[in-house]
């Protein structure tokens, strides 16, 4: 709950915007999840930070990406990603079976460490910051 208020408080400061704070986002979580990759016994403090910066990139990732994309690029979006969260949540058990028996029980920090590196990466070459901007949206125009 707390990040939303910290999400949209760090995404209305006039140095960071939305793309900075969602590039801060992904290297809080690309951070913690290499410290907690690096350690043997993990606390929860860690696993609260490292929540802390996804949930920081998701909540600024929705009022970005509707700040962007029309509706409908946004809806086809938002189906794919449900689409594959759904898959991917069916698919989970068996390869985290495969990844505990092969890499260990730090097996999904590797997981986050890749992902959040991906996307802190991805966040930095994104050309529009729509902080203090006017959006193009015409009323008028048909959909």
């Amino acid at each position: 709950m707390p990040t939303t208020f910290i999400a949209g408080y760090l995404s209305d400061l006039p140095l960071l915007g939305r793309r900075n704070t969602l590039a801060i986002g992904f290297f809080i979580s690309l951070i913690i999840s290499f410290y907690c990759l690096i350690l043997s016994k993990v606390s929860y403090i860690s696993y609260s930070f490292l929540r802390f910066g996804i949930g920081i990139s998701f909540s600024v990732l929705g009022v970005y990406t509707s700040e962007i994309y029309p509706t409908r690029i946004r809806t086809i979006g938002n189906s794919a990603v449900n689409l594959l969260s759904r898959a991917s949540g069916f698919f989970a058990p068996f390869l985290m079976e495969y990844f505990f028996d092969n890499f260990g029980y730090n097996s999904p920090f590797i997981i986050f460490l890749i992902f959040s590196f991906i996307g802190f990466v991805l966040s930095l070459y994104l050309k529009i910051d729509t902080y203090k901007k006017a959006l193009d949206f015409n009323i008028n125009e048909k959909i």
